[in-house]
């Protein structure tokens, strides 16, 4: 009996020892963990939305008995949200991976991730939720994403590593105590584009004492965000004045510093723009304009007329500037994940042969950088390897539209 229980015994620490796979679904996604005891990756794909979940009544995530043992987190293409509360608890998670497909990321979403230290957010995501980043106490850095519009009430409290934070001039609202008790913070910058802050946004940061704000405007919030004071507040030099009369502004210490250079995007959903920031007179100031898939830059525009095209665009700053970067309509480049479709030779002399593996190919179109297409509706093209003819185009850079039962991918190809 003493040799069998040892065997049992041997048995279960080799299988803990194995790798690992388990899954299944959720909503109308898949989920797959694999790996090894106590270092488990948890891939989430398909197309659609994740469902939200909530412990408190009981609709835990299907993953929820390996939370513990999950150390990397792959969201995959296709993906459009994290639910609430999806990876609450996952104390051994020290990476993450999220696809530019996902937009909003829910409340609670990684509460108490406490070994999580740094994560990007792609340009897709708008909304961070409620305490969606609560209790991650080791998150030294976080890269939030040009595009980011609202930031929900507790989604980074006791956030106690975090030192610094730039928001993007995308982000319009900072929910009530989003940063509060982020104990080791001491600078922040707000961008121009902030239209509400609420309540003890940055309450109990008790070493907070810097902080930028690149508005000429004075936000004026219902409540205090601050427990702590007087803080530096560097401003436009321009709008010192305006700060030192509004509240809560006048009750800390109001320093100018500058020239105020605000590039703001026409609409963010067509792209954004970096390079806002307080430049001495006569300094070089660059602003940058990136337009998301399906778009492309136009101009920049000053008052309402044009400024330039250029991209980057350089100057010399002489007044406080406000400048919009214009976008419009381009060709929209998607990705497969499998199966992939190839495209070759590229470059080409003429002829292209496509492989489309398992999908089946309904439409090609070429289209010139200038968005002309050159060739349309070439139908029904049922083979793996379909070929077409592009000798008679101007040597150049061409994009190539292929349609599919599952989508449609662009791939870019060079005609010498």
């Amino acid at each position: 009996m003493k040799k069998k229980l040892l065997f049992l015994f041997a048995a279960i620490l080799l299988s803990m020892a194995c790798a690992f796979a388990q899954g299944g679904t959720t909503g109308p996604l898949t989920w797959e963990i694999t790996g090894e005891y106590g270092d488990f990756t948890l891939t989430i794909s398909g197309n659609g939305a994740m469902p939200d979940y909530d412990y408190s009544n009981e609709l835990a995530p299907p993953w929820s008995e390996y939370v513990w043992g999950i150390s990397k987190i792959i969201i995959g293409h296709g993906v459009l949200n994290i639910g609430s509360s999806s990876f609450r608890w996952c104390e051994s998670l020290s990476s993450i991976d999220i696809s530019n497909s996902v937009t909003t990321i829910g409340e609670e979403a990684f509460f108490r991730c406490e070994n999580l230290e740094s994560i990007t957010l792609p340009s897709s995501v708008t909304t961070i939720g409620g305490g969606a980043f609560q209790l991650c106490r080791s998150l030294v850095s976080i890269t939030l994403s040009n595009g980011l519009k609202t930031i929900g009430n507790n989604a980074f409290v006791s956030c106690n590593a975090l030192t610094s934070i730039i928001l993007p001039n995308s982000v319009t609202t900072i929910g009530g105590g989003a940063f509060s008790f982020c104990e080791a913070l001491t600078s922040i910058t707000l961008p121009s584009s902030i239209t509400t802050i609420g309540s003890l946004a940055f309450g109990f940061c008790d070493i907070l004492s810097s902080i930028i704000i690149l508005n000429l405007i004075p936000i004026e919030p219902s409540d205090e965000i601050f427990t702590t004071g007087p803080i530096t507040i560097t401003v436009p030099t321009s709008a010192v004045l305006a700060y030192q009369n509004a509240i809560p502004w006048q009750w800390h210490n109001i320093v100018g510093s500058g020239i105020l250079v605000n590039p703001i995007s026409e609409n963010i959903e067509y792209g954004y723009t970096k390079g806002d920031a307080l430049y001495q007179i006569n300094e070089t100031a660059t602003v940058t304009a990136i337009s998301r898939n399906g778009y492309k830059f136009v101009n920049w525009t000053k008052d309402g007329s044009s400024a330039s095209t250029d991209n980057p665009f350089s100057f010399t700053v002489t007044e406080d500037i406000e400048l919009v970067a214009n976008f419009e309509e381009g060709v929209r480049i998607e990705t497969f994940a499998t199966p992939t479709i190839h495209i070759y030779p590229n470059p080409t002399t003429g002829e292209l042969k496509i492989e489309s593996g398992e999908l089946i190919i309904s439409k090609i179109e070429i289209i010139d950088f200038l968005g002309r297409k050159q060739i349309i509706g070439i139908e029904s093209l049922l083979s793996a390897e379909s070929k077409i003819n592009i000798s008679h185009l101007p040597a150049g850079v061409y994009f190539v539209k292929i349609s599919t039962e599952a989508g449609e991918i662009v791939k870019k190809v060079l005609k010498e």
